[in-house]
């Protein structure tokens, strides 16, 4: 679940250009066209996977996602690969996810469940798990300048802490 605040730094990031807010759910952020496969998002989407997206080589400005890359069902690298293709030279990626270094928390939630949040009736499977250091390395092995990586302030609802990585396409 994203909060106001990743959502208030992602949206900096869509103020130029057109651009994509992967896995959004409910949310948009800033000037971006949603994509999600849920059948229930509110967002204006386009319905489509984050691995196989639906748009030209080179014509996205930007790509945001906060809260999704964790959940994504393929290796990182090829999603992030994946993204790269869509976006222009110089265009940016960023994202938001929960900071494995902050503890288990990041994959296991409070009820001890591996690879599950539970909250509520819902659960939400977090599949893979970053910290800044490897986040960043990821982001430049995919070919990518990092231009910030780093851990925001802790979310209000759970104590775990999010972690912010912006790169460039070179």
């Amino acid at each position: 679940m994203s909060t106001r605040r990743e959502i208030e730094v992602l949206a900096k990031y869509t103020e130029k250009g057109i651009g994509l807010n992967i896995g959004c759910g409910d949310v948009q952020i800033g000037y971006s066209l949603g994509i999600d496969m849920s059948d229930t998002a509110k967002a204006k989407i386009v319905k489509a996977r984050a691995t196989n997206l639906p748009f030209e080589n080179n014509s996205q400005d930007y790509i945001v996602a906060s809260a999704c890359f964790e959940h994504i069902d393929k290796a990182p690298i090829i999603t992030l690969r994946e993204w790269l293709r869509v976006l222009k030279v110089g265009g940016i990626i960023a994202i938001t996810v929960p900071d494995a270094s902050y503890g288990m928390w990041a994959m296991t939630g409070d009820n001890g469940e591996v690879g599950k949040f539970v909250k509520k009736e819902r659960a939400m499977e977090h599949l893979h798990a970053f910290d800044v250091t490897t986040l960043k390395l990821l982001f430049e092995f995919a070919g990518m300048k990092v231009t910030r990586c780093e851990v925001l302030d802790r979310r209000p609802i759970r104590p775990e802490r999010t972690i912010l990585c912006v790169g460039r396409k070179t």
